[in-house]
């Protein structure tokens, strides 16, 4: 597959499935880039070729493929931006389509680029989904995504509504931990294997 879209002002630009083992290290350097220009060192990104190796190995499940789910922008054959796609169902039955992680270089903002990856994660999910039987359950096309490289913006003019917000915090070990009262009716203790389904 290879894509180009005539709104985008972008010469050179086209989209590209993931290839495999000859993508791996443009897919390192992207992430390494992309994290660091979030200043995020709090999730992990493949950063090195043998992490990624790895991570290939286990990539392709019942849920997502790399070779089908996950997509690169370039242009003029460099890799500029990235997008996948992931599916699951929940404790309720609901199927959520998920636009996966992704992101364009700085550089690159501004021109349309990740637009045209939101437009095909969207196209890619419509093809996935029409493959399932809902059984008359919920369906459910979501972005989680921190507000990282504006895609929370993206999210807006595609017109996605925010439903629910998460925060990582952090603490620093270095200082003590305050013993502080748990509220009433809450209490510490370590998980059990039937709570894990």
């Amino acid at each position: 597959m290879r894509t180009t879209n005539s709104n985008v002002i972008v010469p050179g630009l086209s989209l590209r499935l993931f290839r495999g083992e000859p993508d791996l290290q443009a897919l390192v350097d992207l992430d390494i880039a992309l994290k660091r220009a979030d200043d995020d060192d709090g999730h992990f990104k493949a950063e090195s070729i043998e992490s990624a190796l790895k991570w290939m190995a286990g990539a392709i499940t019942d849920t997502y493929n790399p070779y089908s789910d996950l997509v690169f922008a370039e242009v003029n054959g460099n890799v500029v931006g990235k997008g996948n796609v992931r599916w699951n169902t929940n404790e309720n039955g609901e199927w959520l389509y998920s636009l996966g992680d992704g992101g364009v270089l700085p550089k690159w903002h501004g021109k349309g680029i990740g637009k045209l990856i939101l437009s095909w994660q969207e196209e890619r999910l419509r093809e996935i989904a029409k493959t399932h039987d809902h059984g008359g359950a919920a369906v459910w096309l979501w972005g989680d995504k921190r507000d990282s490289q504006g895609i929370q913006a993206l999210y807006q003019k595609a017109d996605y509504t925010k439903t629910t917000h998460r925060h990582i915090m952090s603490y620093a070990l270095a200082q003590a931990i305050p013993e502080l009262p748990l509220p009433a009716g809450f209490e510490i203790r370590s998980t059990t294997p039937e709570q894990m389904s």
